[in-house]
């Protein structure tokens, strides 16, 4: 590939938390003739710094300074996501899911097309009632995973003493 060379996208791009699911979905993706390929996150793609201290959450509870647990694979997710015309975010529909999704579109936010796509499953009924119901990815509903992991973060460096190795949170 000559470089500077603009790649005209296509398919569709399908975020997954799991790689041990990546073959179910393809699997389903091929049988629907859906022309489109997989991506694990392998869990979180962001993370707060690994010191307690300082918190690095400011006065209203924001958290401060996140970045890739694996900067690599953060790096690869853009340059699929680059490649595709749709991206379907489609980890888990629970808290934890929605996190990742807003990490991935903040992450993505200068693609055009990033969809959060609602699978209870990867078998072809549930891929098809997913693809039917893509919506726009709603960072509100991340809120409960956030708030969880900022409330860990805040108690555990104000509780914690490493002197007496007493660590909390």
């Amino acid at each position: 590939m000559k470089l500077g060379v603009n790649i005209k996208p296509e398919g569709t791009l399908f975020i997954i938390e799991a790689a041990g699911k990546k073959d179910a979905l393809t699997k389903t993706l091929s049988q629907l003739s859906i022309d489109g390929y997989v991506f694990s996150t392998n869990g979180h793609l962001l993370s707060n710094p690994n010191s307690l201290w300082p918190s690095f959450i400011d006065a209203r509870f924001r958290e401060l300074r996140r970045r890739p647990i694996n900067e690599e694979l953060c790096v690869d997710l853009k340059i699929a996501a680059g490649k595709a015309m749709r991206v379907v975010v489609a980890t888990d529909p629970d808290d934890e899911g929605h996190v990742i999704a807003t990490d991935v579109a903040e992450l993505l936010k200068n693609h055009d097309n990033v969809m959060r796509g609602l699978f209870y499953g990867f078998d072809a009924l549930s891929v098809q009632k997913g693809m039917r119901r893509l919506s726009r990815i709603e960072p509100e509903k991340a809120v409960p995973g956030t708030v969880r992991r900022v409330i860990d973060r805040w108690i555990g460096s104000t509780f914690s003493d490493p002197k007496r190795g007493l660590s909390v949170g």
